[in-house]
């Protein structure tokens, strides 16, 4: 892996396989998450070919050594950055974007010259198995491996030794593995989840807000780290922007949004209870001004407007993850 001609070819025969088989991966994506081709697409497969392409183009420079300025104290030597990989490199990888955020850190880890193990989601079980197929079918397993996820294989990664860790998911996990981490001293990096604040002021275009506001809630149905979690709106254009907001979802989705094929679904029952237990459990003033519907058998819940929470709520004590929008005015 030190060759980066070897590693451009790594990361060229991914891609191809990538291309050939990109039905199977938005048909898994659809299986999991009720995605459409367009939004699998979009949000994935497509992010993973230009992570691929970024890194084919800039490799040779960055793989350079390159130049630095020399300390006053080391005169009259001269000092060089030689880029040289980190060794062999975990990727845990969540459910609710399994292909691209298994592959893009997976593609900069080779593209820096490193061997890779990859553990997808076991909770999007199509894609899962079929990103480990993929691997076992693109790279030698000492380069490249996957291992499938269960809770005695969790255990056993967290006690091995890594030179780098990536993980993408909740903070509860994050803990644990920056604590299993920190037993080796191995560099980790984690973008975990959080409620994320969307603020609409008495000067915004409250239409064009509400606009963006659906696209962004409503990809991956909110189960996404950084869809708006909740909504900030001042009191004079509050009602504007629930009216704007509840047309937009219908513009884009139709007027059954529960029947809307466009419309993907929660990953699984749990989390299809939970985000309907959200809407249920609120304080007695507080109302669903829109939405508020689900189906068990689809696993699909309406876009769900909730007015008049408070800080209190249970809706507000932990990141929906879900296509709930908490609108409190200030």
């Amino acid at each position: 892996t030190l060759d980066v001609d070897y590693r451009r070819q790594a990361l060229a025969k991914l891609k191809a396989y990538l291309k050939a088989n990109e039905e199977r991966i938005l048909s898994a994506l659809t299986a999991d998450l009720g995605k459409a081709p367009f939004e699998g697409y979009a949000t994935e497969l497509g992010l993973v070919y230009d992570e691929i392409n970024t890194c084919l183009k800039h490799l040779n420079s960055w793989s350079k050594p390159r130049r630095v300025p020399t300390p006053i104290v080391h005169f009259h030597s001269t000092s060089k950055v030689h880029p040289s990989p980190l060794g062999v490199v975990l990727v845990l990888s969540p459910w609710n974007y399994p292909v691209q955020l298994a592959l893009v850190p997976m593609v900069d880890a080779i593209a820096a010259g490193n061997c890779v193990a990859l553990k997808p989601s076991r909770t999007s079980k199509h894609t899962s198995e079929l990103l480990l197929d993929i691997l076992s079918n693109v790279f030698p397993p000492e380069f490249v491996c996957g291992f499938p996820g269960s809770g005695a294989m969790n255990d056993w990664l967290l006690e091995v030794r890594w030179d780098q860790i990536f993980f993408t998911g909740s903070p509860n996990v994050g803990h644990a593995i920056m604590e299993a981490a920190a037993k080796h001293l191995t560099p980790v990096v984690l973008e975990l989840g959080g409620k994320s604040p969307c603020i609409v002021d008495e000067t915004a275009n409250v239409k064009r807000a509400a606009q963006r506001v659906a696209w962004g809630k409503g990809i991956n149905c909110g189960q996404t780290c950084v869809a708006p979690d909740y909504f900030l709106v001042h009191e004079r254009v509050a009602d504007d922007f629930v009216r704007q907001l509840d047309a937009c979802f219908h513009q884009y989705y139709g007027e059954d949004i529960l029947a809307c094929d466009e419309w993907p679904h929660m990953i699984s029952q749990r989390h299809f209870e939970r985000v309907m237990g959200l809407i249920e459990h609120r304080n007695p003033d507080a109302t669903v001004a829109f939405g508020g519907r689900g189906d068990a058998g689809t696993l699909r819940i309406e876009p769900t407007c909730l007015r008049g929470v408070t800080l209190d709520d249970p809706v507000m004590n932990e990141e929906i993850f879900g296509p709930v929008l908490p609108v409190i005015t200030y």
